[in-house]
């Protein structure tokens, strides 16, 4: 966890952006705490039993802050379940829209990926 931690600070000083406040897009229960041409970086919290609101996200990193099970619902009903470990990364595709925890809080920094390919990045001129 500590290593998530540095990374983020380091992601903050290197780039000499500040964190942004908020984002009136997202849900209540993710907070964006960092953005750039690159990535948006959000911190989310779920309290056990909780559905999310529905938002759909980029490809993403997930950094569990947290053990927990989680299970996303796709918008034709269908349903995947997955276990996340504290500090152990998951690649997230294109996320389905809602996803709910069992009982157990859900807390995970995320951090999408805003540049689909390598042309893209060099279009942003952020290097």
């Amino acid at each position: 966890m500590i290593w998530v931690i540095c990374l983020t600070f380091a992601i903050i000083v290197c780039t000499g952006l500040a964190a942004i406040a908020g984002d009136a897009s997202l849900p209540k229960h993710m907070t964006v705490i960092f953005e750039n041409a690159r990535v948006r970086v959000l911190e989310a919290n779920l309290a056990p039993g909780e559905k999310s609101e529905p938002v759909e996200l980029r490809d993403a990193v997930v950094v569990p802050l947290s053990d927990y099970e989680i299970r996303f619902i796709a918008a034709d009903g269908t349903s995947q379940t997955g276990e996340r470990k504290t500090g152990v990364p998951v690649w997230a595709p294109v996320s389905p829209p809602v996803s709910e925890v069992s009982n157990k809080p859900a807390d995970a920094i995320v951090v999408e990926i805003k540049c689909s390919g390598l042309g893209e990045l060099l279009k942003t001129g952020d290097r």
